[in-house]
């Protein structure tokens, strides 16, 4: 029995609709997203927080509504904030041009807004040093949880910034022995790395 022959011309016809239906699918992506943008951006506050939410969900894709998601954070309304921060986090290293807008934030009141802020700023992963020397100032003080979630981020920075073992040194000094123990924790994970916070582990 002879192969299944087809034709130059139907291939291409084939390829030809793989194609365009790829094309449409991202055109109809990029549409949803530009909507879900202007709503961020001129909505009621609760739709403010849904598009944030599905912006977030979107992942990598929406990096381009990274802008207005940065510009979110500063938001007159708590959770169309922390929406903004997750979303931020959820889009990842794409979502870099946000990274000064986040630590900003950590200089403000907002303590839920703080932790997500912390958060996103680890999943971005990006600008390491400006990030470490925003949340280095967290550790002084404050909220022990806002703290521990500030030590989890530095130690997942680990080696990339050399602020991060100062950073933790300082918060074995903290006057709150959940603080000591998770930066100590920290400082062990980290290995010969953090060989120079030796002596004030001891």
């Amino acid at each position: 029995m002879s192969g299944l022959k087809v034709s130059p011309v139907l291939f291409f016809v084939f390829i030809g609709i793989f194609f365009s239906g790829s094309v449409e699918i991202r055109c109809q992506e990029g549409s949803q997203i530009m909507n879900t943008i202007n709503v961020l951006k001129t909505g009621r506050d609760i739709d403010r927080k849904n598009a944030a939410d599905q912006l977030g969900d979107m992942g990598e894709k929406a990096k381009a509504a990274v802008p207005a998601l940065a510009a979110a954070l500063q938001n007159r309304v708590n959770f169309v904030r922390w929406s903004a921060a997750d979303a931020l986090g959820k889009i990842g290293p794409s979502a870099k041009d946000a990274v000064p807008a986040l630590c900003s934030v950590l200089k403000g009141e907002d303590i839920a807004l703080k932790k997500r802020a912390v958060f996103a700023l680890g999943e971005i992963g990006l600008d390491v040093e400006k990030s470490v020397l925003a949340m280095a100032d967290l550790l002084k003080g404050g909220s022990a949880a806002l703290q521990k979630r500030v030590i989890d981020t530095l130690a997942k920075f680990g080696t990339a910034s050399k602020g991060v073992i100062p950073a933790l040194t300082t918060a074995l000094k903290h006057q709150d022995p959940f603080v000591r123990w998770n930066a100590s924790r920290a400082l062990g994970d980290m290995g010969v790395a953090a060989i120079s916070a030796i002596p004030f582990l001891i």
